[in-house]
Protein backbone atom coordinates (compact mmCIF):
# COMPACT_ATOMS: atom_id res chain seq x y z
CA UNK A 1 0.00 0.00 0.00
CA UNK A 2 1.62 3.37 -0.84
CA UNK A 3 0.14 5.63 1.61
CA UNK A 4 1.64 3.29 4.46
CA UNK A 5 5.30 2.38 4.51
CA UNK A 6 7.59 1.88 7.08
CA UNK A 7 11.70 2.50 8.03
CA UNK A 8 14.44 2.45 10.20
CA UNK A 9 13.18 -1.10 11.81
CA UNK A 10 15.47 -2.55 14.66
CA UNK A 11 15.74 -5.77 16.15
CA UNK A 12 16.67 -6.36 19.22
CA UNK A 13 16.62 -9.98 21.05
CA UNK A 14 15.60 -9.99 24.71
CA UNK A 15 15.41 -13.69 26.40
CA UNK A 16 13.22 -16.11 23.74
CA UNK A 17 11.48 -12.93 22.04
CA UNK A 18 12.89 -10.58 19.69
CA UNK A 19 11.55 -6.62 20.71
CA UNK A 20 11.40 -4.87 16.66
CA UNK A 21 10.99 -0.86 17.02
CA UNK A 22 10.67 1.32 13.75
CA UNK A 23 8.36 4.07 11.90
CA UNK A 24 5.55 3.98 10.14
CA UNK A 25 4.66 6.84 7.81
CA UNK A 26 1.50 7.80 6.51
CA UNK A 27 0.46 10.03 3.79
CA UNK A 28 -0.53 13.21 4.20
CA UNK A 29 -3.78 11.98 2.04
CA UNK A 30 -4.76 9.87 5.22
CA UNK A 31 -5.48 12.33 8.08
CA UNK A 32 -5.49 9.02 10.27
CA UNK A 33 -5.05 5.37 9.72
CA UNK A 34 -6.78 2.44 12.09
CA UNK A 35 -4.63 -0.67 10.79
CA UNK A 36 -3.66 -4.56 11.39
CA UNK A 37 -0.69 -5.07 10.16
CA UNK A 38 2.41 -7.88 10.54
CA UNK A 39 6.04 -7.49 9.55
CA UNK A 40 7.75 -10.79 8.91
CA UNK A 41 11.38 -11.55 8.58
CA UNK A 42 13.08 -13.89 6.28
CA UNK A 43 16.28 -15.40 6.16
CA UNK A 44 18.30 -15.89 2.51
CA UNK A 45 16.02 -18.25 1.19
CA UNK A 46 13.57 -16.75 2.22
CA UNK A 47 11.49 -18.83 5.15
CA UNK A 48 9.92 -17.15 7.47
CA UNK A 49 12.30 -16.93 10.91
CA UNK A 50 9.54 -14.43 13.15
CA UNK A 51 6.94 -11.97 12.64
CA UNK A 52 5.19 -9.31 14.44
CA UNK A 53 1.46 -7.83 14.87
CA UNK A 54 0.90 -4.29 14.45
CA UNK A 55 -2.40 -2.78 15.41
CA UNK A 56 -2.64 0.74 15.88
CA UNK A 57 -4.42 3.90 15.16
CA UNK A 58 -1.95 6.12 13.12
CA UNK A 59 -1.67 9.92 12.40
CA UNK A 60 -0.46 11.17 9.10
CA UNK A 61 3.26 11.54 8.89
CA UNK A 62 5.67 9.66 11.20
CA UNK A 63 4.33 7.30 13.88
CA UNK A 64 6.97 5.23 15.94
CA UNK A 65 6.08 1.78 17.30
CA UNK A 66 7.19 -1.32 18.90
CA UNK A 67 6.11 -5.05 19.05
CA UNK A 68 7.49 -8.34 20.20
CA UNK A 69 7.24 -11.45 18.24
CA UNK A 70 8.48 -14.84 19.28
CA UNK A 71 11.55 -16.15 18.41
CA UNK A 72 15.27 -15.08 17.27
CA UNK A 73 14.96 -13.29 14.35
CA UNK A 74 17.67 -10.74 14.56
CA UNK A 75 19.75 -12.12 11.60
CA UNK A 76 17.05 -11.36 8.83
CA UNK A 77 17.68 -10.73 5.69
CA UNK A 78 14.31 -9.54 4.38
CA UNK A 79 11.53 -8.39 5.52
CA UNK A 80 7.60 -8.30 4.19
CA UNK A 81 5.06 -5.58 5.18
CA UNK A 82 1.08 -6.38 5.34
CA UNK A 83 -1.56 -4.28 5.93
CA UNK A 84 -4.75 -6.77 6.61
CA UNK A 85 -7.10 -4.40 7.73
CA UNK A 86 -7.44 -0.65 6.87
CA UNK A 87 -9.70 2.06 8.76
CA UNK A 88 -11.63 -1.34 9.57
CA UNK A 89 -11.81 -2.48 5.83
CA UNK A 90 -10.33 -5.89 5.10
CA UNK A 91 -7.16 -5.37 2.71
CA UNK A 92 -6.43 -7.62 -0.01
Amino acid sequence: MENISIGNIIVRKEGDNTNVVGQIKVAESLPSANIGANISFQDQNGKELGFIVINEKLKAGINNFEAVGSGDFTNYVSLKFHIGALNGRIVK
